[in-house]
Order: C-alpha cells, then structure tokens, then sequence
C-alpha cells in the first residue's frame, strides 16, 4: 500500500469517529501548521539557467505530435489533489527509502570483469552517477598486464593468483566534478519547469548544508516529489539507471501529474560533460559529437544515422573560445545550431569523447536495434556552461532540456534515454545494439584536428586499421610486426615510382653538370638582369633536352604523406593498439622493461614516468624515448641519398637555404615526433631505413646505366613556297619524279625477267 493510500485509510478511520472532522479532512485540502523555512537554490541552477535563458523563452508552447510518450491513468483519480495554488513549488523527498546526502549511495556492477563491464556508483545529489569505473581497463599497459595475469590465474584455478594493480591505476571514466562547491555527478537531474516556474531538482542549501531531495529505494532508483507551499503534492519523479550489456545503460525516468490540472513541464538535466584527458596524450583531442538523421526530403524512411558533417564536430577548445570571447554574453546553444538548422538536421545521439572513451546519450531500441532513431522529443536543445574561466581548470558540463511538454491530470511523461559509457571500440560499435542501428562507430573519428580534416582521409585511415588488424590476426600475430609490413606493403607499391624518379634525378644531375660551363657564362653575362639570365637558363636547358619535372624526386615522398597524416591519426585513436606491445612483448619479459610495451604513446627505452611531466606548457612527457632520435640519425642518413645534388641554376643563397632546410627536417622531425605513438615512429623508422636500402640497390643499378646528356638532334627548317603557283609547281614536280621513279623500278623488272 502506498503512502499515499495509507493516508486517505487513516483520515477515513478518523472521521468515523469525529464526523465534523472527517469532513473538514476530506473536503478542504490538508495545510501544514507552519511552512518550513524557504530554500536557497545553489548557485549552479540559478547561473546555469542565466546562461543560457533560451531555453525558457524559445521552448514552443505545444510539443509536437508524437514526440513523447504520456501515459494516461497512471494515478489513480480519486488520490489526485485539487491543488490550490501553484506558489512556492519545491522538491521534497519522499519518506520511503534514505535520503540522507552523507550516506554512501549503493552501487550497481562490478569490478570483476566476468561479472560486469563497470562499477556504477549513485549520489543523492541530482541523482546521478557519483562515479562510473570500467572494469577491464586501465591507466597504464603494465597495469593492464597484470591485471591480466590476475583474471587469467583466477580462471586457472591458481590459489595465489597474483594481486591487483592498485586501484588508483583503474580506469575512471567519470566522476563528480566540482561546480560553485558541489560536485556534480554524471547525468544528474537538474531542474523542472512548471507552468514557467524553475524548480531545482540538483541541490538546495539550507543554513549552507544540502538539504535531501531525492530518496533512494535501490541500487540507482531515485525519487522525488514536488509540492506546493501547502505541502500538496503536485509531481512525482523517478530516475532508474539499468545496466546492460557491452557499457550500454538505460535511464528512465517518469514524471507524473498528481493534481487535476493540466500543467505545461520542461525537463533539464545534466549532460555529458568533459571526459579526463588521456595520461599518454600527445594533443588534447577531446570534442562533443552529434548523430543525427537527414531531412525527411533526403531520407523519408529515417532510419540512417549519419555523424558526416566536419561542421557538427566541435572540438573543446573551440567550445570554450564561445565563452572566453564574452563570457557575459556567450552563444550557450550547442544544438540546434546553424548548421542544423540549415540542412534541417534531427537530432539522434550526443556525446563527448576524449582519445579512446566516450560518454554519449542515445534513444532506447529493442535488443534487434528496432525503434525511433529520434531523441529530440527527449532532447529539444542542449546547452553548455564551463565550471572556471581557465581553460586548463574548466570542466565544460552539457545540459539538456526536453520541449515543453503538456501533462493532462493523472498522466506521467516518459522521458527515458539510453547512455553509452565506454570505449570507442570499434567491434563492439559496429557489431551489437544499439550502437550499429544508431551509427555510433562514427564516434570514432581518426583526425588530429578540424584544421587537418582536409588532408585526413578516413576511408584511408580505416583501411589501415583493417589491413593491420588482418595482418595482425592472421598471419604475423603481432601489431609490431604488423606494422612492419604495413611498411614493405607500401613501399613496394610506391618501388616503380621511386625507382624511376631515382634515375630521373641522376640524369638531371649529370645533365645539369654538363651544361655548367654555359651556364657560368650566362650568370657573367647577365648578372645584372636577373629576369633575363632566367630567359636564357631556360632556353639553354630547353636546347639540350633537360625537363626539371622528370625526375619527380618529390613524388613517392608526397603519395606516402597522406599514409603518414591517417596512420599518425589512426594510431592515436585506434583503441585497437591501447596497452599492445611490440613483438610479443619480449621487452617485458627483461625486468618488466617498459621498451615498446604500448604502442600507443612513446616508446619509453629509458623508463615511464610514475607522473607525466609537462614542458613548455604543451609538452607532455611520459618517459625517456629513443626512436625519435633513431629516426632523426635515419633521416639524415636518408636525405644524403634520396636529395639531388646542387644543380647548376641554383645560386649560392639557393644551396645554402638547402641545406637549412634539410637540417631543420632532421632536426624537428624528432622533436615533434617526440610524443608521438610508437607505432608511428617505429613506421617512419622502418620505411627510412628501408629506403635507404632501396636507394642504394637503385644507385646500383643506375651505375650499370648509360647516362651521359645528349643533346636533341636538331630540327631540319623546312622551305616551304608562300605562292599558290609556286607551291602547284613544286607538287608537280614531285609528282613527276615518284612517276619516274616508279617506271624505272618496272623497266628493271622486265629485264630481270628476260
């Protein structure tokens, strides 16, 4: 029986024994003796709503046909209340269930692999999340090895399996994060609007200590309630967070109308806010991400979830330039925006990711991937607010707010969603549901940044995660030696090129070294007309068949940048290669020498840091590496024989600026490459190497070859006659001849013949 149908038994017991009372009890409406004191909201809700205060005037008035589910007679009508006044609304906790802030909230999950992907822990403020901890995944590769070794004992029976890394090293893919002194736990609840009239639903201070307002009934099972100043109950609330499968999470939520009115209500709640920068990160590559469907014009049957547009993705550090710009006046809006209003965009799943993790919120399906691919009748705007003004100190928190939405009496909103938190892993977003019927393999997006979007081809970024991940698989079992072959696969493609420009250059050099005399004499001739010494260089190089652009000497270099820009991006994004090793970890078996032990971030050939140490503001420093230098010796070895020599038009300012040129290559390549993955480095270093034998079995090869410059044979000037008589003359002249000609060779047969 509920607390509410106690209560209508209790008042009609009463009456039975005092009639006037039972009247008074039934016909008026209950009043507490003395209100209890007003509350104070914090000053999360009150700035949150001031940044962004479209979302009160804009809201449409009538939400539109089908856009969520109101589940009629769900109260029983007899129990709804007549309520008086809609003054002084306020959220309350139930008595059922504990309320209390300070008590720890239970949890849901495990931290045991075999038994759960994650560890879920509540908190009673905004009921949310407090913490979200993955279970199988770690900080660093030496902790997931021995994590490893732990399970893989366990499973073998072992009764002293060896111990756990220590959980300091777990992967903790969300918190409670501070704002204006309140933690703020993952996907709170933040607000309702009631007839126009913000209702805090996150956390109310009273005498500066929060007061409860939500109960907790179950591992991640909250509600609420709010009344008037009467005490009269108004709306009931629920929140149940469910865990699935594969890091999927279904929230539901309800919101149901106690009185006989009917009341206009608009859901807000916390988002998905800033994930933890990643420990080995090279660049800060954190952004919010959009799935969304195509106009109805473009796709009528609205079942392709699309996340194409390079516009929609907003990198963190654009998203705060919003609010840096003008902080008092700022475009708070993240969606509907511009560009999705332009093409008429519906909005289907939202999220944050960093480099390998994401937290987004989607609409629910069944276990096929069946149902509406739409969250806007859930989600109508979002909106965002950064916690500091610095940057480097900021978390960037999403709130979300429903349309208004029209609650008949006795009628209960639905307003679930589902929740992604895990890693972007491509085998289980392409292959399980929801994630392949909603696209959210396209969370994984291999591109270091917007700016280099346009020379980052994903079609090429995927086809070498593919091809490695199948040499890995399949033949060579090792993502080191993958790697390998990845490099003899593509230089053995780009061999004929190489080959031919190798040989092209000797024959420039050559060239060019013979008509150096000619040349000087140019230069002494014309040193003081620059543009007419380059006319003649011309012509002169013209007249003795040199073609500068036949030695495309440049060229396999340029076909192999844009492998080089989609392997650095998918090597640093592919989740793939997280905490693998190189050549089956054979330098783990040397002391646990952390040497090639992750391909993903620096090689660490002296040691890993316990803490990254940052330089320079931006450098960040996880260990002591040595392929990078490698790579800079290799270069340089490299560049000595790929580099044609000092051709004879280059003026002496030319030569040495050359030779800068190549320095500052060999020079930076290793300092920008510092932090690079290893994987990268590892690939440069092999195809450099590679190279350089190339180059020399091509040199031996040109040696054997005859070089030496010929100059073109020269064009006979033909004489042709400008009169028509004079031209009519000559042709019959030539006609007569071929017909003489052409007689003699007969006459010459028949006497033969005699």
């Amino acid at each position: 029986m509920t607390p509410r149908a106690r209560r209508i038994v209790i008042t009609t017991l009463v009456a039975s024994v005092a009639l006037a009372v039972a009247l008074s009890a039934v016909f008026s409406p209950r009043r507490s003796p003395s209100p209890p004191p007003a509350e104070t909201p914090v000053q999360t809700t009150e700035q949150a709503t001031e940044a962004a205060p479209e979302a009160v005037t804009e809201a449409p008035t009538e939400p539109p046909p089908d856009e969520v589910v109101i589940e009629d007679d769900q109260a029983d009508p007899e129990q709804l209340v007549e309520a008086t006044t809609l003054e002084g609304l306020r959220a309350v906790a139930p008595p059922e269930g504990v309320s209390d802030p300070n008590i720890p909230s239970e949890s849901l999950g495990s931290l045991d692999p075999r038994e759960a992907v994650m560890l879920l822990e509540f908190s009673r403020v905004g009921a949310g999340m407090g913490s979200i901890t993955l279970s199988n995944e770690w900080l660093t590769a030496q902790a997931k090895r021995q994590a490893d070794a732990h399970w893989a004992a366990i499973d073998a029976g072992d009764p002293t399996p060896p111990p756990l890394p220590d959980a300091s090293l777990r992967y903790l893919l969300k918190e409670a994060q501070p704002l204006q002194g309140v933690n703020v736990p993952a996907m709170a609840a933040h607000s309702v609007v009631i007839d126009g009239v913000p209702v805090d639903l996150f956390a109310v201070r009273r005498d500066g200590d929060l007061v409860p307002i939500w109960s907790e009934v179950g591992p991640g099972q909250f509600r609420t309630q709010i009344v008037n100043e009467h005490d009269e109950p108004i709306i009931f609330i629920t929140r149940r967070f469910t865990l699935g499968a594969h890091g999927d999470l279904t929230l539901t939520q309800r919101v149901e109308n106690l009185t006989d009115q009917t009341l206009e209500m608009q859901w807000r709640q916390f988002g998905p806010s800033d994930l933890e920068v990643d420990r080995g990160r090279y660049l800060d590559r954190r952004r919010f991400r959009f799935g969304y469907l195509h106009s109805p014009r473009l796709d009528p049957h609205r079942q392709t979830v699309v996340s194409e547009d390079r516009k929609l993705v907003l990198e963190r550090s654009e998203v705060f330039k919003r609010y840096d710009r003008n902080p008092a006046g700022y475009d708070s809006r993240l969606w509907p925006n511009a560009r999705s209003d332009e093409r008429d965009y519906e909005l289907s799943w939202f999220g944050t990711t960093n480099r390998y993790f994401a937290l987004v919120v989607h609409p629910v399906l069944d276990a096929q991937g069946r149902g509406n691919k739409s969250i806007e009748s859930i989600i109508d705007e979002i909106h965002f607010a950064p916690s500091t003004r610095s940057s480097d100190t900021a978390v960037i928190f999403s709130y979300l707010y429903s349309p208004t939405l029209t609650l008949e009496p006795a009628s209960t909103a639905v307003l679930d969603m589902g929740i992604y938190a895990g890693p972007m892993d491509r085998h289980t977003l392409s292959n399980f549901e929801p994630y392949a019927s909603l696209g959210m393999s396209q969370l994984i997006l291999y591109m270091m940044s917007t700016f280099c979007a346009i020379c980052t081809f994903q079609w090429l970024a995927h086809l070498l995660i593919w091809f490695l991940a199948f040499l890995k698989t399949y033949i060579l079992f090792d993502w080191g030696l993958a790697i390998i072959g990845l490099v003899l696969v593509v230089r053995g493609l780009l061999h004929p090129i190489t080959k031919r420009s190798q040989i092209n250059m000797m024959r420039f050099g050559k060239q060019m070294q013979a008509m150096k005399p000619e040349v000087d004499k140019l230069q002494k001739k014309y040193k003081d007309d620059p543009k007419r010494m380059q006319q003649e260089q011309i012509r002169l190089m013209r007249e003795h068949g040199i073609n500068p652009f036949q030695m495309l000497g440049c060229l396999p270099m340029f076909l192999q940048f844009p492998i080089w820009i989609a392997l650095y991006a998918m090597l640093y994004f592919a989740f793939d290669i997280r905490h693998q090793p190189a050549f089956f970890g054979v330098f783990q078996y040397i002391g646990g020498w952390p040497f090639l032990a992750d391909l993903s971030t620096g090689d660490h050939f002296f040691g890993q840091f316990a803490e990254p140490y940052f330089l320079f503001g931006f450098w960040n420093i996880t260990g002591i590496n040595v392929l990078p230098i490698l790579m800079g010796v290799v270069l340089f070895i490299h560049q000595k024989y790929m580099t044609p020599p000092p051709s004879a038009t280059m003026t002496p300012e030319q030569i040495q600026q050359q030779r800068i040129m190549r320095v500052m290559i060999v020079g930076m390549m290793p300092i920008f490459l510092y932090n690079a993955p290893a994987g990268l480095t590892m690939y440069i270093l092999t195809s450099s190497i590679i190279g350089i034998v190339e180059s020399k079995y091509v040199r031996a090869h040109v040696d054997q070859m005859d070089l030496t410059p010929k100059k073109p044979p020269a064009k006979k000037k033909s004489k042709r006659i400008k009169d028509r008589e004079g031209r009519a003359y000559a042709e019959a002249l030539e006609h007569a001849k071929a017909k003489r000609a052409k007689r003699g060779q007969r006459t010459y047969k028949k006497k033969r013949g005699k």
